[in-house]
């Protein structure tokens, strides 16, 4: 089951769609549709290497290439494997939350971006001492969880996509939101997003909820909510490139993400529309 369920992360990250297993009639079952396993998991997994036919759709040869090497790399007791399991199924875990909670699979995925990037953190060696309390055991950062990440990606994206990508002001200013607006606002304050729950967290409740609105939200041409989805629709995308990356160690990771078909997102803000039209027989429908 430890195999079995390190394939299914595996499959998560090659393919993008979430994987998981359901046991029916002594047959473990993968939910997308793909494959099915009985006894001995390596022969059922890859016959020969080859795809594996399963309730209807073939996996990708390119995903299974990756996820035999994943399995092979990741068989060893080194800290750094360890690492990155824990990263890996970080990631995992979020991409099941995204269907139902999506507030909480964004810090499910920027926790595996934060252990990935946790060795370039610093903390300052100088002590601190409070008026009351005395000398405090107590260490800022020169490099915190948010810059390390930054720091990590831009690199990650400079090694796999070489001079197609920038560290712009965009790609900051994506990195701020996505961790101060989608991670820290749910750890800290347990906000959900908009109406996850069905819950109105703004003072102008249409701008929040499905209701249709003349005007979207303050002013702009699309609702808030839809802004923030632009922002944590990009997150799962870097981070497969990211732990791809991180688990090829010293293997060509560009080729393996040219092979998945990964692209690089844009991290440059666009200004979409939004409008309502009213169906007779379908009510309010959104557009995009």
């Amino acid at each position: 089951m430890e195999i079995f369920q390190r394939v299914l992360a595996l499959l998560t990250l090659t393919t993008g769609t979430v994987w998981e297993a359901s046991r029916h009639s002594e047959t473990y079952q993968i939910f997308e549709g793909r494959l099915s396993v009985r006894s001995d998991l390596s022969d059922k997994l890859f016959p020969n290497g080859k795809a594996v036919q399963g309730l209807g759709s073939p996996v990708p040869h390119r995903s299974l290439a990756v996820v035999r090497y994943g399995l092979s790399a990741l068989d060893d007791k080194q800290n750094s494997t360890q690492t990155y399991l824990s990263s890996l199924f970080a990631f995992y875990g979020g991409m099941i939350a995204r269907a139902k909670t999506p507030s909480l699979a964004n810090v499910g995925l920027i926790a595996a971006l934060g252990l990935l990037a946790r060795p370039r953190q610093e903390r300052c060696l100088g002590s601190i001492e409070c008026s009351n309390c005395g000398p405090l055991d107590f260490r800022h950062n020169l490099v915190g969880d948010r810059a390390a990440i930054s720091g990590m990606l831009a690199e990650v994206l400079s090694e796999v996509f070489g001079e197609e990508f920038e560290r712009s002001r965009s790609f900051e200013k994506w990195v701020k939101e996505i961790y101060n607006n989608h991670r820290s606002n749910f750890v800290h304050s347990a906000a959900h997003q908009f109406s996850e729950f069905s819950q109105v967290f703004s003072s102008q409740s249409p701008s929040t909820t499905l209701v249709p609105t003349a005007v979207p939200s303050n002013g702009k041409l699309i609702r808030k909510e839809n802004e923030y989805r632009e922002v944590a629709f990009k997150l799962p995308v870097i981070a497969r490139i990211a732990l791809i990356r991180f688990l090829m160690k010293d293997a060509s990771a560009s080729r393996a993400v040219q092979r998945l078909q990964i692209s690089q997102p844009s991290f440059s803000s666009t200004m979409g529309e939004e409008v309502f039209c009213g169906m007779p027989t379908m009510g309010w429908v959104r557009m995009t």
